[in-house]
């Protein structure tokens, strides 16, 4: 074999060497690329959450929005349960979210057949999330009574007991004993962004 023939065939191995070099690194970097976005991705999508309360969650709202950026938060001062579920009715006729919460019972309290209501307008939702109360009305035992039920005779229902965490703790509270002060919101709006992703 001639020397340019030996030169030849070094040269081509080489290149073939470094070919191979260079299409094994791009799979092993396209494999730490996947990776590394599987790690972000698995398991999570996005997820919509869609909130109907009373004047407690017109304090959270900004809470509520940091916690959970593109929330849907349709909340007013003084709201009863039967408002609620107007208000309910016109926006699940524009879809239906992931997650809805309603934190109604504190004006004039809620009866277990406006739970079946609520149930029945949000039967494609798939975690209804009901938070009870506390406050110092007449209503507050059967209020409790009857969403505190709701977990039980529907699936996709789940509790928030803000009424036993923030039991016995007055900082939580206004002077009126149900409003909420800024430790209170922070602790309110905790338990229900730990009872949405559950």
């Amino acid at each position: 074999m001639s020397g340019f023939q030996k030169s030849s065939l070094a040269i081509l191995a080489v290149a073939t060497a470094g070919v191979f070099l260079f299409v094994g690194w791009l799979a092993l970097g396209d494999g730490f690329t996947n990776n590394a976005d599987d790690a972000g991705t698995s398991g999570r999508r996005d997820v919509t959450i869609w909130a109907v309360g009373d004047s407690l969650m017109v304090a959270a709202t900004d809470t509520l929005k940091v916690e959970s950026p593109g929330i849907m938060i349709d909340a007013e001062v003084g709201r009863r349960m039967d408002q609620g579920i107007d208000v309910l009715t016109a926006m699940l006729e524009t879809g239906s979210p992931d997650v809805l919460i309603i934190a109604l019972g504190t004006n004039n309290g809620v009866g277990s057949d406006q739970i079946d209501v609520v149930m029945d307008l949000a039967a494609d939702v798939d975690k209804v999330v009901f938070v009870n109360v506390s406050v110092p009305r007449p209503w507050e035992n059967d209020t409790n009574a009857a969403i505190g039920s709701t977990p039980g005779d529907y699936p996709s229902a789940t509790l928030v007991d803000w009424k036993s965490a923030s039991s016995g703790d007055g900082s939580l509270f206004r002077s009126d004993g149900f409003h909420l002060t800024q430790k209170g919101t922070k602790l309110w709006v905790a338990l229900i962004m730990s009872e949405t992703t559950r």
